[in-house]
């Protein structure tokens, strides 16, 4: 056995199971959260996908384009019926135009869709090149007293439902994404309804643009927050907090960030929705 084991095994024994546990089990999870993130939703389930692309799609397609025919027709009678204002070629010209749009993105949907994917992993990649972990540096007799305590089941506990709720959050975003493929066609047929019936067009768009780039702003909060974890400057307070040891104190600022973490990346879609409307 080499002396670096031997002074893990040591280290392990000071700091007790459940810290030893929080700490294995959030990094653990994190490397699968930062595996999930840097892959499209073509290489996450291969399976998945290719039910989506080959059996779902081509069925929603179907209906988006007999839903297509029927919107254009109810756009040009509800306009013809419009006594304020009469049909014009101006007006059926850009009823024409929206059928064409939504022809063109329905058939050309799912290139798009997958460059989409595409791009968000790779800004994921750019950003999240780390999984956020804490470790650990120094022994001490304070150190001991509180990581063999319940302060060490507590940042057990706290690491592995912070992680839990994080890697939920990753995960299930593969599904929305799968289902707003899946969902798309129907949605942009609506384009050639004209006003009022394109909403639900505009809508589907904004909030598949929402799906894919979340990854990439969960990416960000996981990058800025990791870097909090290995230290906050808690100004005057560092005086205040001296019965904590260091690593103590760093472990505290560790669950902290945890929480807020978990939940900043369960907060995501609320902060698409207010910085970006989507």
């Amino acid at each position: 056995m080499t002396t670096a084991k031997i002074v893990e095994m040591i280290k392990g024994l000071f700091y007790g199971p459940f810290y030893d546990a929080g700490n294995y089990i959030w990094n653990f999870v994190m490397t699968l959260v930062y595996g999930a993130m840097t892959t499209t939703p073509q290489g996450y389930s291969k399976d998945a996908w290719d039910y989506v692309v080959n059996v779902l799609y081509p069925w929603s397609l179907g209906i988006g384009a007999t839903l297509l025919n029927l919107f254009f027709l109810i756009g040009f009678f509800k306009q013809t019926a419009n006594i304020k204002e009469n049909l014009t070629t101006e007006i059926f010209i850009s009823l024409v135009v929206r059928l064409i749009m939504a022809n063109v993105l329905m058939l050309s949907g799912l290139d798009l869709i997958q460059g989409f994917f595409m791009l968000s992993s790779g800004l994921s990649a750019q950003v999240f090149y780390q999984p956020p972990s804490y470790a650990w540096s120094g022994v001490s007799a304070n150190d001991m007293i509180f990581f063999w305590s319940i302060y060490g089941v507590l940042y057990m506990c706290v690491a592995i439902v912070s992680a839990v709720m994080i890697f939920l959050a990753v995960y299930g975003r593969y599904l929305k994404l799968y289902l707003a493929v899946a969902t798309g066609a129907p949605a942009l047929s609506t384009l050639a309804g004209g006003i009022g019936i394109e909403n639900t067009a505009y809508a589907w768009i904004k909030g598949f643009l929402g799906y894919v780039f979340e990854i990439v702003i969960i990416a960000i909060e996981l990058s800025v927050a990791g870097k909090i974890i290995g230290g906050i400057d808690w100004g005057q307070l560092d005086g205040m907090l001296g019965f904590l040891t260091n690593e103590s104190a760093k472990a505290a600022q560790a669950m902290f960030t945890m929480v807020i973490m978990a939940g900043s990346v369960k907060g995501t879609d609320v902060f698409m929705h207010k910085m970006y409307a989507l």
